[in-house]
This record gives C-alpha cells, structure tokens and sequence, in this order.
C-alpha cells in the first residue's frame, strides 16, 4: 500500500481515486456486506466517529449508542477518534470488541415480583394496610346517603414509612439496617436505702452496643417491621437483645351518619375504639441488666398481656346524637348531644361499666363581641344515674391586646341522687402575653372537673402553673416555671371506690447556652414535694450537661447529676456522672 501512494503521490486526484478503489475492495473482501455497507462511502464523508456508532448495540449491553458520546476523551480506550484526532483508539479489526465488551447486560424494566402480580398483592396491600399507621378504610354508598363506615387499626409490627433503596443489607424480600451504633458508661454513689440485687448496686456500669431494624416485605408497600438493640456489658460479660416494644397496637371502627333537617344539622355516630396493650415481641430477647444505682444498662423482661388476664386492655364505645343549628339573628349557634359510653378493660369484655352524658351549649359565632362566650351544661351519671352529676358554666375567650390573650371559665358542680353530695365552684383563669420579642410567659390557675375519656372515672382538682421564657442572645436561653395541684375528689367508678386527695408542689429552671453551632450546653435544677403530711417527701434534682456533634452523624453527651430525695420511706442521695457516644446511620 505504502509503494501504490509513493509512486502516484503528484497526481492527486488519480491518487484519491485510486485509494478509494483499495480500500472499497480490502474492506469488501475483509468485512463483508452484512454490517460493512456504509464503508463504500468516501473516506472524507464516512468519520472513524460515525463507523464506531454503527458498532454499538442499540439495546442490551453496556455501552450502547446513548452512552457512546459520555465515554468519549483521552482517558477512556474506547474512545471513538483515530490516531490523527485528538486521541486515538486505532481502527482496526477488534474495535468490536473495545467499542461493546457485553459485560453489563442491562435488565428490562418489566418490575418486582409485587408489582408482576398486581391480582395478589393489591388485594393483600389494601388488606394490611388497614393495620398501618394513617390509612383506614372508609365505606360510603350512593344508595344510603350521608353515611359512612370508617375502619381504622394500628399494628405496631406493619409499617409504610420504609424506602428499600436506604437499605444496609437487601435480600430478596429481606432488609436490614444498621440503625446506630454506640458506647457509654455510669458511675453512681447511691447513699440511702438500696433495694438492689447483690451486685448490682451503687458502681460502674457500661456498654456496647447498636440498633438495627430488620424488615420483610409482604406486599409493594407493606413491611413487618421490628427495630431491636444488641448490648455488650462488659462489668457482667453478658450479652442482652431485645425487639423494642410491640404493644402500641389500637383498633377504631365508627359509624358515622349526618343529614340537615331544616335548619337543624344533625348527626349519629357510633365509635368503638379499643387499646388491647398485647406486646408482640414479649420474651423474644436475651435478658441482661447491669445496674449502676438508679440507673441500668440493657435489657429487661418485657411481659406479655393474656387475654385471659389484661390489666392493660382498655375498649369503648361511644353512641352519639348530635344536633345544631344557628340561633338568635345567626349569630349564636346552639349544640345539643347525649351520649352512651362502655367500658372494659378485659379481652372478654365482663369488667363493665358505663356513663351517660347530655350537653346543651350556647355559643357566640358572631364577630362584634370581642370575647366569644360559651354557656354550657353537662350532665353526667357513671352508675346507671343512681346519681348525676351536674355541671352549669361560662367561658370567654379572646384577645385583649395583639400580645395578650385571655380565656376563663366560671362554673358550678353539684350531684343529685345517691352518693356523697358535691357542691364545687369551678373556674379557670388563663393568660398569655409576649413581652417582647424574647420574652413570653403564661399563667394558669382555677379548679376544673375532669372526665376520663378511656375509663370510666372522674375528678375535681385545683392546679397553678406559670412560666417565663426569656432569650439572652441567639445562644444563650432561659426558662422558669412553678406549678401546683391539689386534687379534691377523685371518682373511680371502674374500681368502685373513691381515692384520697392528694397535694403537690413543684418547680424549677433551665438554661441552654450554645457557643458553636454544634455545641449545646443544658444546666438545670427541679424541686417537687407533697403538701400533704400522709405522704411527706421533697425532691431536688440537679443537672449539667454537654452535648457535641463530632461530625455530620456522631454525637457525643457528657452530664453530671445530683439527686436528693427525703421521704419518710425512701430517703437517698446519689451524684451520677454519665458518658456516651453514639454514630446514627
């Protein structure tokens, strides 16, 4: 070839002609017509750039044509340009083979086995998905009109809130994230009455340890779920593992109906609503404790509820009738409603009780008053209405200045019937104000009669509370607060008996200073006592503690802490220092 160009190199167009000619026959001869067609054109048309694309795969294997021009440069050897450009990948007969090595066949997007069939596992999601958190099923019908039935449960095994692609660890349907992993000790010098194992007393205590979470998908969007801890305790060498807690299960199912009849708009509901308290990961763990004195770390035993023996089961239902309609020129609304609650607190529903309620309240929708008042009257009877009680009021509500707001309450309880006769002034008197930008501070005080929505029992009590928030700089924060209650009356028609009152006091302050933005340095001190002199006790508890991000998932805490407690039982003193250091993932 190289003679052919030497001996005709002055005449130019008969050489051009002639180098055509060779190579349309060499490359004939070499390539064959089935993927070589295109090389019949001249070589000032046909690139080296346009000849490798015609090599690659449209589909299949990495790389195809789309990738092509992202792997294009001097580093790469599968770059398409000739020796003459400006980087070379030499044409040649293997340029197959270095423009598409097949390595990396791509997968079709036909999805999972969950999304394959669709007829299973849709079915299967809407089932489950009635025990996750947030979703219920709500069934309405065009021929019964106002109507719906809502259905609603929590599993605390099944969850939504997971993204397979966080995963630590995927196989299969199985995943497994590494939630934390950490350290930390206690050193404690209890000095008082210790009622301790042997052992495990005033000390040092430490560990090692990580969470994880380990998750099985059901459906296409559905989990069993169980987040768990592993300890290492090094003063006992013992290892505890525990599943966390499964007990926070509930199960709703209301019925609700609502129509307008004239100028009344009415409604009928019927809710029951149940708590069982069934802990599902109860005795799956390795049980180990190891005691400083208050203070432990590792794994205790987690108890099971029976269902032939529940103290934690709670159930109700709730029927109700509503009615409301706009009274008095439409600017006073009026609401009327009875109701019929029982209770259980067994899985075989035989510990019953039952209350019955009427409310009548009259209030202010309009927007001349500035303060909307409220009268009301309740009555209830929590023993088949052997007696009632019955509670007349008022409140206000309202703004007094843009940074005051007020709301009251002024009322009057008394029973009738059989039992111990109840004559109370109920009131309340609440108050908010923004001082400034950086001040703000509340006071609460009153006596009020407070009914248990979730058992059947009842009480009056007379409380204070007020608090004062105060910040210094951007930095540096302040808080204070004082509290006390006294509990007059405590009704307990679940367990047919009447407890005595009881009187505390409390209070306390709270300083947060942050020097850098990854620095929190918290000092508190808390006070608590009876006011009663059955039960003399007073508490104090003081508290330093730091706080540091070490990086961008890594926290380290320091804090030291008196405690002293005097009582006529349980009287101790006890300095705690506490270290750790935890890595989130």
């Amino acid at each position: 070839m190289k003679i052919i160009l030497y001996r005709f190199k002055k005449t130019r167009k008969f050489t051009n002609l002639l180098v055509v000619l060779v190579l349309s026959v060499w490359h004939f001869a070499f390539c064959g017509r089935s993927y070589c067609a295109e090389a019949s054109l001249p070589m000032g048309i046909q690139t080296q750039e346009m000849y490798a694309n015609t090599l690659l795969p449209e589909s299949g294997y990495f790389p195809t044509q789309a990738e092509a021009p992202l792997l294009k440069g001097p580093s790469n050897s599968r770059s398409s340009r000739d020796q003459g450009g400006q980087w070379g990948m030499a044409m040649g007969p293997d340029m197959k083979m270095q423009s598409a090595t097949g390595l990396f066949p791509y997968k079709d997007q036909e999805g999972n086995v969950y999304q394959r069939n669709p007829n299973l596992f849709r079915n299967m999601d809407h089932l489950l998905g009635f025990f996750t958190p947030n979703d219920a099923w709500t069934v309405e019908s065009n021929e019964v009109r106002h109507t719906a039935l809502t259905l609603d449960a929590n599993s605390s095994i099944l969850t939504r809130t997971f993204s397979p692609s966080l995963a630590m660890v995927k196989a299969g349907p199985l995943y497994f994230d590494l939630l934390w992993v950490g350290a930390g000790a206690i050193w404690s010098d209890f000095n008082g009455v210790q009622n301790f194992a042997p052992g495990q007393g005033d000390g040092v205590t430490s560990y090692v340890g990580a969470g994880f979470r380990g998750l099985v998908r059901v459906t296409d969007t559905i989990y069993l779920s169980a987040a768990g801890s592993l300890y290492y305790l090094p003063q006992i060498n013992r290892l505890a593992f525990g599943l966390g807690y499964g007990n926070q299960n509930s199960l709703a199912v209301d019925l609700y109906f609502s129509d307008t009849w004239g100028d009344w708009d009415v409604s009928f509901t019927n809710s029951f609503a149940g708590r069982p308290g069934l802990n599902f990961y109860s005795n799956t763990g390795q049980t180990a404790v190891d005691r400083a004195g208050q203070y432990w770390f590792g794994v205790q035993q987690n108890q099971a509820n029976q269902f032939n023996q529940n103290s934690s089961a709670f159930f109700n239902n709730t029927i109700a009738l509503n009615a409301s309609r706009l009274v008095l020129g439409r600017a006073w609304r009026f609401w009327s409603t009875a109701k019929h609650v029982d209770f259980w607190r067994t899985f075989d529903f035989t510990n019953h009780s039952q209350r019955e309620q009427l409310s009548l309240v009259l209030g202010y929708e309009g927007s001349i008053l500035p303060f909307a008042p409220r009268f009301s009257y309740n009555a209830y009877t929590m023993n088949k209405f052997r007696s009632i009680y019955h509670q007349i009021g008022m409140d206000l509500n309202g703004r007094i200045t843009e940074n005051i707001n007020w709301n009251g309450y002024l009322g009057y309880l008394f029973n009738s019937g059989s039992g111990t006769k109840q004559n109370t002034f109920l009131w309340k008197f609440g108050l908010s104000q923004n001082i400034s930008s950086k001040t703000n501070h509340n006071i609460t005080i009153g006596e009020s009669f407070f009914v248990n929505d979730y058992s059947n029992d009842a009480l009056t009590a007379r409380y204070a509370q007020y608090a004062i928030n105060h910040s210094f700089t951007r930095q540096l924060r302040a808080g204070l607060f004082a509290q006390i209650s006294d509990r007059q009356s405590y009704v307990s028609t679940s367990t047919n008996s009447t407890i005595p009152s009881a009187s505390s006091a409390g209070g306390g302050a709270t300083l947060t200073y942050q020097p850098l933005d990854f620095t929190s340095i918290t000092a508190s001190i808390i006070h608590s006592e009876s006011l009663k002199p059955s039960n003399i006790y007073d508490q104090w508890i003081t508290r330093l503690g730091v706080t540091q991000q070490l990086s961008m998932r890594m926290t380290g805490t320091l804090m030291y802490q008196y405690q002293e407690n005097n009582g006529l039982q349980n009287h101790f003193t006890e300095h705690m220092i506490m270290v750790g250091l935890r890595r989130y993932f």
